[in-house]
């Protein structure tokens, strides 16, 4: 993906969503192994966020009471 068409993507967009990146592969970080990463698309989700017991903060993709929107940069490691 090109720069700007990811501006052209995120623009449409509220500015007051939050936004993450998320991909399949995990990504270690702290002396670990980590890719560079390629933005495949961008879309917006209702999720329900929530930590397991290590802290670590995980979504349930669902739309309920709990659930608020948010826009996802899905990336891969393949460029």
């Amino acid at each position: 993906m090109r720069l700007g068409d990811l501006v052209a993507e995120l623009e449409k967009l509220d500015p007051d969503m939050e936004v993450i990146i998320s991909t399949e592969h995990p990504i270690l970080i702290d002396g670990r192994e980590w890719y560079a990463l390629d933005p495949e698309y961008v879309s917006v989700v209702d999720v329900v966020p929530h930590r397991d017991e290590t802290g670590t903060v995980h979504f349930t993709y669902e739309k309920s009471d709990l659930s608020r929107r948010i826009a996802i940069i899905n990336a891969t490691p393949e460029m």
